[in-house]
């Protein structure tokens, strides 16, 4: 987990905490500008799951790597997978 700041409310968190998120919504939230600092680097995520792998580890995936569940509401496994490159 990494530990973040916002700058910025986002999914009921208000400017100014700190919360513990993964790798992934680390990176993500650093790229939207909601996060003032880190008080650990951001790690690389984890590898993607096998092809052949389900819906749920495709979807679980792509949560760790950023994308959100509107993103991701109603895709199949292909499409995430299409989603995600």
């Amino acid at each position: 987990m990494t530990t973040v700041t916002l700058t910025k409310a986002i999914g009921g968190h208000t400017k100014g905490a700190t919360i513990n998120v993964t790798p992934g919504v680390a990176a993500y939230l650093t790229n939207t500008g909601h996060v003032e600092e880190t008080s650990a680097p951001i790690e690389e995520t984890d590898a993607k799951p096998a092809g052949n792998a389900s819906v749920e580890a495709w979807h679980d995936y792509a949560l760790r790597n950023g994308h959100t569940e509107a993103e991701l509401d109603g895709l199949k496994r292909d499409d995430i997978k299409t989603l995600i490159g």
